[in-house]
């Protein structure tokens, strides 16, 4: 396990004494203000990026609320803080931490802002929310409104703070037993069968290994991230359900990174959806946005495009004609077959 990611498991279960053994309404101040003191000992230009894109945020809120010109608002601000993730990746020698992911809570706070202006929230619920230590560096995407419901209703409760560390020990296990001692294991003993093989079955092989070592070292970070945050008396939102479990691939998005998948259809699909009269179209740039949000670079763009054109030709064949006659595990199987060929497609294409 990384040395930053170790410091800030162990800066927040701090963070939890700070949560339960202090005053109900001082808590959630304190693991705010010590959050933002780690994130600044870690990484002082996030530290920067976060509260700047904070400050610009309410800014434009405010400019919005004295105006009638919110919906230009809402695209100045998502424009900016789009533009300002793709800028800060272009910076070198720097370690970012959770740019991304904060980056997209900051589009979400303002959108719903759009859609609700009551739901503008004060600076310091603000900084309650963008500044919660587990979830700082990976995720998950948590909600606002929910979450600051549960901040003021939250209580001590035992059976909470065991359900949560049971939670934390599972991720631990997962990230460092299954994801990094036993599928590095694995990889290295499969390296020979591998290397004999034709050379694409080889290439979907080592492709289909990096799919389980990803679920459990991310389903490791999240269960970490939500057993933390049990541990505080929040309860976050879930990152994966039984993913593998999935009968097509849309079905499979839908389980997988679930608070990125989520974000993404309320964002992106519903209002592109609406604005093309398509909702293919929307599936198509939802998988896209989840590409670039990767990152900027041609292999995620083509990454994203090849996951939309799977899913659009998964909900477009659906029910038609010979498709209509496939028992249900085919779709399981063309589903799984996307996936692993998605490394080798897009490393030949790029």
């Amino acid at each position: 396990m990384e040395t930053d990611y170790l410091i800030l498991i162990i800066a927040s279960l701090i963070a939890v004494g700070f949560m339960r053994y202090t005053p109900r309404n001082a808590g959630p101040n304190l693991v705010a203000a010590w959050s933002l003191g780690v994130l600044i000992a870690v990484s002082w230009i996030s530290a920067i990026w976060l509260i700047s894109g904070m400050i610009a945020n309410l800014i434009f809120m405010k400019i919005g609320d004295q105006s009638s010109k919110r919906g230009l608002v809402l695209c100045v601000a998502i424009t900016f803080h789009s533009a300002l993730l793709l800028y800060m990746r272009e910076l070198p020698n720097l370690l970012l931490l959770g740019g991304a992911y904060f980056t997209l809570r900051h589009i979400h706070v303002i959108a719903e802002w759009w859609i609700d202006p009551n739901s503008m929230p004060t600076y310091k619920n603000y900084l309650r929310y963008q500044l919660f230590l587990p979830v700082l560096a990976a995720g998950p995407i948590h909600r606002c409104a929910p979450f600051l419901r549960q901040i003021s209703r939250r209580r001590n409760d035992l059976g909470e703070l065991l359900e949560g560390s049971e939670r934390l020990l599972f991720g631990v296990f997962q990230y460092t037993f299954l994801g990094s001692w036993l599928m590095n294991k694995i990889v290295w003993g499969m390296e020979v069968f591998i290397s004999v093989k034709p050379f694409f079955i080889g290439d979907l092989i080592f492709s289909a290994l990096d799919w389980i070592s990803l679920y459990f070292l991310f389903s490791g970070i999240s269960s970490i991230a939500i057993g933390l945050s049990l541990m505080m008396g929040i309860r976050i939102e879930e990152n994966f359900n039984s993913p593998w479990r999935a009968r097509s691939l849309p079905d499979f998005w839908s389980r997988w990174h679930m608070s990125l998948t989520s974000f993404s259809r309320d964002y992106v699909f519903r209002p592109v959806s609406i604005k093309l009269s398509s909702n293919l179209l929307g599936a198509f740039f939802a998988m896209l946005f989840i590409g670039i949000w990767h990152g900027s670079s041609i292999s995620w763009v083509l990454w994203g495009f090849w996951q939309g054109i799977g899913v659009l030709l998964t909900v477009y064949f659906r029910g038609k004609g010979v498709f209509s006659c496939l028992p249900r595990w085919m779709g399981w199987v063309f589903a799984a077959l996307w996936l692993v060929a998605t490394e080798p497609m897009v490393s030949r294409i790029s």
